[in-house]
């Protein structure tokens, strides 16, 4: 780089890092698309690596649609969410977002590991989105000392939100 000019020295690097050969976005989609979830990975993980993907493509030049996410949010994961992904074929197409699916993929690994067993009574996403609240609750409480707790309301130390006095 011998130019002073920030702008040019951005493009310059733009042009040497930024590839955008039909070889390297066919590349980038087979790894999206072919992506898997690992053993042990929490859900959370497995839909911040997808998303990271994503950037990357987008980055490239790809448009990748929110149905190729779902895609590949769901194809990636082990058989343990085979009934759940199952039952979104039952969901209307216009509430089949990729925020519903993404709410369902982390009530499912919470039911898993908390072997809640899912009633018809959680067919919503508000109570999907309760029963994270209320497990992320308990499981907080039970594995930090209270002096430890941040109140999600008014971000001070030393006490949960329901107990908070503003």
């Amino acid at each position: 780089m011998h130019s002073k000019d920030p702008l040019i020295i951005w493009e310059d690097l733009k042009a040497v890092h930024c590839t955008r050969e039909f070889a390297t976005l066919l590349s980038l989609k087979h790894k999206f698309l072919t992506m898997k979830k690992k053993k042990g990975q929490k859900m959370s993980a497995w839909i911040g690596e997808v998303k990271i993907q994503v950037f990357e493509m987008e980055e490239a030049g790809l448009t990748v649609p929110d149905l190729d996410i779902i895609l590949t949010l769901t194809m990636g994961l082990p058989s343990s969410y085979d009934s759940l992904i199952i039952n979104f074929d039952d969901t209307p197409s216009s509430d089949l977002t990729l925020n519903h699916v993404m709410t369902w993929l982390l009530a499912k690994e919470i039911c898993q590991l908390t072997h809640t067993i899912p009633t018809p009574q959680m067919t919503t996403t508000k109570n999907v989105k309760d029963l994270l609240h209320n497990v992320t609750l308990s499981v907080n409480k039970t594995s930090l000392p209270v002096e430890q707790i941040t109140c999600w309301f008014c971000d001070e130390k030393g006490h949960y939100k329901e107990n908070c006095k503003k």
